[in-house]
Order: structure tokens, then C-alpha cells, then sequence
């Protein structure tokens, strides 16, 4: 595992992007003081005032939020759906989310990053894009609904599990 800090016009150029992707994380983006990157293999993680918030690609150019940002910034932050308890063991195994086991949803389109939480509105599963757009899921009956990126226990998870516990020591 390699840590490196960014820049600070890298740093302005995140900020930009991601708070036009995601407007409702602009505050906490404009109070960021450090950043700086977690490398392990091919995998990126954005790291900002030490909580691991965005996995990226090695352009840094994609900007996807990781189950812990998602998480602290809540339900509203993102686009979402809710997925009941049969759906959870597959989600947690990196299964795709399917129609039949969405409980609710917010409104999104096409190919926007979803968060996927359980029905309880406690935990985020995982986050994804979105394979339809959520009049197109509320209409169908069957079929994949969000493509799974990134979920609890996969090998981002567990590479931000041991950032942290390092962090506390």
C-alpha cells in the first residue's frame, strides 16, 4: 500500500468536478485542508481529511463515492434504493441489484451513481450505477437495476478498514 499527498491544483480540480457530480457534498469539499491518495495495485482511493471518500481511476478523472462517504453524509446525499433483507446477502457478495428486491427509490437516471441501502435505512450496501432509470424500475417487474461497484466487504472496503485502523493507532 502506497500513500502520496495531492497537490493542491489537484486537489481544486476534484473539488470542481466532484461537486458538480455530487452538489450536496460542495460544503465538505470547500473545507477540505489535505488530501492525498491510497494505491494498493490498480486500485485509488481519494482520501480527504482522512476519511477515504472517493475511489478513483489512475487519471483521477472518475469520481466514485465509497460506502463510507455515502454513510456520512446520509440517505438524502445521493440518489438511492432501498433493497429488502433477501437481497442483502447477494448485494454483500457483490451480486447486482434487481428489481424485485428494490423496496424504494429515489429519482435518477440512467448510468448515475446509486447508493443501495438496506431497509432499515442503516447501512449502505453498496454503491453503483444505475442499468435504468427509476421510472423504468418502478414499471418493470423483473431485471437488473443497479450495476454494483463497489460493496461492503470487497476489497476497496477492506483496504479503507485498514486505513482506518492504522489511522487510530
Amino acid at each position: 500500500m502506497r500513500f502520496y499527498p495531492l497537490r493542491k491544483k489537484e486537489v481544486s480540480e476534484i473539488r470542481g468536478r466532484a461537486c458538480r457530480k455530487f452538489p450536496a457534498l460542495c460544503g465538505y469539499l470547500n473545507d477540505i485542508k489535505k488530501a492525498y491518495i491510497i494505491e494498493e495495485d490498480e486500485l485509488k482511493i481519494l482520501v480527504l481529511d482522512n476519511d477515504p471518500s472517493f475511489i478513483t481511476d489512475k487519471y483521477m478523472s472518475e469520481l466514485l463515492p465509497t460506502i463510507l462517504l455515502v454513510k456520512k453524509f446520509g440517505i438524502d446525499a445521493f440518489p438511492y434504493v432501498i433493497v429488502d433483507e433477501g437481497a442483502v446477502p447477494h448485494i454483500l457478495n457483490g451480486a447486482d441489484v434487481m428489481i424485485p428486491g428494490i423496496k424504494e427509490l429515489s429519482d435518477f437516471s440512467r448510468g448515475e451513481i446509486v447508493a443501495v441501502w438496506n431497509i432499515g435505512r442503516n447501512a449502505v450496501l453498496a454503491v453503483g450505477k444505475a442499468l435504468l432509470n427509476s421510472s423504468e424500475i418502478k414499471v418493470n417487474k423483473k431485471g437488473k437495476a443497479v450495476k454494483t461497484l463497489h460493496y461492503a466487504g470487497d476489497k476497496i472496503w477492506n483496504i479503507m478498514i485498514n486505513f482506518l485502523k492504522q489511522r487510530k493507532k
